[in-house]
């Protein structure tokens, strides 16, 4: 099995929903070390033609998660990402030349009749199926 960071980098949207192929992408991000700017080119990359068309040039890419937000916006998606809960177990050697993974999560919003689209509450979404990321061909590490 690749690296999560190979993962990554070879994760593309192809015909998957913009929904599902986020959620893979930030699983991945989350085991990462790639700073906020990195994982927003990435993340663009791996979009399909039909999402980047949907999203105007530029983009609030100083940080990751207000960019996956603003492309599932632009896409005019009812997903949106919020950072999870907080882990308050420590290991007992912590490593300190890294900093602490982000985990994000995604939360699906429902229209109100007086205020557009709210969060859902306490209805939080789970991906409808889990399938494996599309890896582009040839992203297969070599003799790892």
């Amino acid at each position: 099995m690749a690296l999560p960071a190979v993962q990554l980098l070879c994760l593309e949207q192809r015909d998957r929903s913009l929904e599902l192929h986020t959620s893979d992408f930030l699983q991945l991000a989350c085991q990462t070390n790639f700073p906020d700017r990195s994982l927003c080119v990435f993340y663009h990359t791996g979009l399909s033609e039909r999402s980047k068309a949907c999203i105007p040039a530029g983009g609030p890419t100083e940080d990751f998660a207000t960019y996956v937000e603003w492309v599932l916006v632009n896409n005019n998606s009812l997903f949106t990402i919020c950072p999870a809960e907080d882990d308050t177990s420590t290991a007992p050697h912590p490593e300190t030349s890294h900093p602490p993974p982000t985990t994000c999560t995604m939360e699906r919003q429902e229209p109100t009749a007086d205020r557009g689209v709210q969060p859902a509450g306490t209805n939080k979404t789970e991906p409808e199926e889990r399938t494996e990321g599309v890896v582009a061909p040839g992203c297969e590490p070599q003799g790892v």
